[in-house]
This record gives structure tokens, C-alpha cells and sequence, in this order.
């Protein structure tokens, strides 16, 4: 969890898209996860090269989950690399909280995981006030 930090203070965040398809698509997708954070809490997110406060990372992960977030870093599968944009943005939104100190719980986001929650058919699941 990366509180406590002052709100004035931006928190950055890196990605590693070494190896994938489509690092760029995949880049907006990431970034626009850390900006729909930033809306819903007020935490200021800053995007650098690398050796961000968050890392996001693509790299296979035990096939039970696509993703999962230890402290700072967001471990996210290959193959959601793959999926539609709208659905890696979900995905990495639903760890980023995680890694902002939220568990699973409520009709929104954190609501449960990748699997159940959000769909691969490229319909959004937002954040929701009680996530």
C-alpha cells in the first residue's frame, strides 16, 4: 500500500511493456486506469520512464488469476495485454486499488475478481462511491 502521502504530492507510475504486441494501446489503457483513480480519490498520479512509486508489470502469472498486486507493483498477464483496451484498464484499475488499500467488496470495481467482475467483452466497470 503506498500510504501514506501527502495529496499534493503526485504519485508516480511506470510500465513495463517489454515483449508485448501492442505496448502502446496497451500504455493508454494502463495510464487511463491511473487517471480514473485519480478522478474517483483525488490522488495525483505522474506517469515516468521508470522507477515509478507503482510499477505495472506483464508477466505470466498462475493461470487461477490474470493479475495480482503486491505492495507496488501490479503483476498483470499477457494475455489481458491481448484483450480489449477497455478490459485492461479494468483490470489494472481493480489492482491499482488494491494496491491503494482496498480488498474485494462492493457492486463496483473491487466488487470481485477479474473474472467475475469484468467482462472480456469490453463492457466497463467502473469505480463505484463504496469501492
Amino acid at each position: 500500500m503506498i500510504f501514506p502521502v501527502p495529496l499534493c504530492v503526485p504519485i508516480t507510475w511506470s510500465i513495463d511493456t517489454t515483449g508485448l504486441s501492442h505496448p502502446g494501446r496497451t500504455s493508454v489503457a494502463v495510464g487511463r486506469a491511473f487517471d480514473e483513480w485519480s478522478a474517483a480519490t483525488g490522488l495525483r498520479f505522474q506517469w515516468v520512464s521508470s522507477g515509478g512509486r507503482v510499477s505495472a508489470v506483464f508477466h505470466p502469472v498462475d493461470p487461477r488469476w490474470l493479475a495480482y498486486a503486491l505492495e507496488d507493483v501490479i503483476v498483470v498477464d499477457p494475455v489481458v495485454a491481448n484483450a480489449v483496451s477497455t478490459y485492461q484498464r479494468e483490470v489494472v484499475a481493480h489492482e491499482l486499488g488494491h494496491v491503494l488499500g482496498l480488498p474485494h467488496g462492493g457492486p463496483g470495481l473491487m466488487g470481485g475478481n477479474a473474472t467475475h467482475v469484468m467482462p472480456i467483452d469490453g463492457q466497463a466497470v467502473s469505480i463505484q462511491p463504496c469501492d
